[in-house]
């Protein structure tokens, strides 16, 4: 890997009294992963080299993934 990862931030935690969108916290932030525990256990992951906004299309890679 070319390049060392120097710091993580957690950006958002889902919280059942927090009815905010979650795309506030992540919107137009680079690098970013996002970690999803569905009700039946599943595990579902994504990253994004780029930001994420909405309707936009991205030239960046990006991976989707299931942990479980």
């Amino acid at each position: 890997m070319p390049y060392k990862i120097v710091g993580t931030k957690l950006i958002y935690r889902y919280d059942e009294l927090n009815k905010t969108n979650f795309h506030r916290y992540i919107d137009h932030k680079p690098h970013i992963v996002v970690l999803v525990k569905l009700k039946n256990g599943y595990i579902l992951g994504g990253w994004s080299e780029g930001a994420f906004a909405p309707g936009m299309i991205s030239d960046k890679d990006g991976l989707i993934f299931c942990l479980t």
